[in-house]
């Protein structure tokens, strides 16, 4: 095991792209985003911060997927208020450079929702979820353009039960993993 922030951080991300490895979370003092990266995991690790300029009114902030594709270094996640843990907010956040300022989408705003994944494949960006709660359902999100509106889609049908915990592009395929809820 190896220290590799001096900030007291939520890693929640660790993944092996673009010839570096990279972890990403949120800063649990001020709720910066950050992102380490190292060429091997035990080299030394270089912290890149940037500030989340969503509502004061949102406490809770969590990366849960990471893609690089066509240039693009794209991050999901969520954001919630501390007093409704139904009142999520979908997000992304994009840069060409893991050290540039990146830029903040809020792409899903109805309530009950989270992200789990984000991919790239044959010029399309996708990312993938669910609705929480009670009634567990997977959805995933897409766009052209990461700026854009995005478009939803129920995957798998209403009938089964499960959230989309992974989505993937491969071999002109996309694979989602669910986690599923129930047998029907």
């Amino acid at each position: 095991s190896k220290k590799i922030s001096s900030t007291a951080c939520e890693l929640d991300i660790l993944r092996y792209k673009n010839g570096s490895w990279v972890a990403a979370g949120v800063d649990t003092t001020n709720r910066n985003f950050v992102i380490l990266t190292a060429t091997t995991p035990s080299g030394t690790w270089t912290q890149y911060t940037t500030a989340l300029t969503i509502s004061s009114e949102y406490s809770s902030y969590t990366i849960t997927g990471m893609e690089y594709a066509n240039g693009t270094w794209v991050f999901c996640g969520n954001h919630a208020w501390p007093s409704n843990a139904y009142n999520v907010k979908l997000f992304i956040l994009y840069a060409s450079s893991l050290s540039a300022s990146f830029t903040f989408n809020q792409f899903f705003t109805n309530n009950g929702y989270s992200a789990y994944d984000v991919a790239y494949g044959d010029g399309t960006w996708a990312v993938c979820g669910g609705m929480d709660g009670s009634s567990k359902y997977g959805y995933i999100w897409y766009t052209t353009e990461l700026s854009s509106t995005w478009t939803q889609k129920n995957i798998p049908p209403n009938s089964f039960a499960g959230i989309n915990k992974k989505i993937r592009y491969q071999n002109g395929e996309w694979a989602v993993l669910v986690a599923a809820t129930s047998s029907s």
